[in-house]
């Protein structure tokens, strides 16, 4: 058996050109039903809420250890003893020298850490910069969302704005069919009318 391919060509066949019609929907009936269903209003109801963010556990630095965690424990509770009792000179006493060693506790150990990673870093340029600019700038950065917005009728609005798109899509698509325009965009009218209604 032979398995050679065989080759025709027609010439003359065309394939079929496909004609669209469009026809055009009444637009002054679509902007009064858009019109009526108030979305103009209803865009602008929204108040403005200002919110502060507090961050309640701040991630804790390297260089603070459980030395100086007791040590701010304690002045802490020697001010609250102090406040009980302010009459009592010896509590604000012992509060002022536990303070102060605990401040330069954690002066002297922020500074050895951060001396010990230049150290570390003097010959790698990017770690060194990046440490750098670490020191440089806030660790909590600034919340910069815009301010939220209430809206109280956002579903209505969205869902009302996407059924106008899949309605004008189904208008669109029923006269390239070649259905009657009208009868189709009264029949979608209705239904949209109740849809916004409930």
């Amino acid at each position: 058996m032979n398995h050679k391919q065989i080759y025709l060509q027609l010439k003359k066949w065309k394939p079929p050109k496909l004609r669209l019609n469009y026809t055009t929907i009444d637009y002054n009936k679509l902007y009064i039903t858009v019109e009526s269903l108030g979305l103009a209003k209803a865009a602008n109801s929204y108040e403005e809420l200002e919110t502060t963010t507090k961050i309640v556990n701040p991630p804790r630095e390297e260089w603070v250890n459980n030395e100086i965690i007791i040590g701010i424990n304690l002045r802490n509770y020697l001010w609250v003893q102090h406040k009980k009792d302010e009459e009592n000179e010896t509590k604000l006493i012992e509060f002022k020298k536990i303070r102060d060693e605990i401040a330069r506790l954690i002066q002297l150990t922020k500074n050895t850490y951060y001396y010990n990673l230049f150290n570390k870093y003097t010959n790698t340029p990017k770690k060194m910069w990046k440490l750098i600019n670490n020191l440089a700038t806030n660790k909590m950065y600034q919340n910069s969302a815009p301010l939220k917005l209430i809206m109280y009728s956002y579903q209505r609005i969205l869902g009302t704005i996407a059924l106008m798109l899949v309605i004008f899509r189904l208008i669109v698509e029923a006269s390239h069919d070649g259905l009657d325009s009208a009868n189709s965009y009264d029949a979608y009218d209705t239904y949209l009318r109740y849809v916004v209604k409930n």
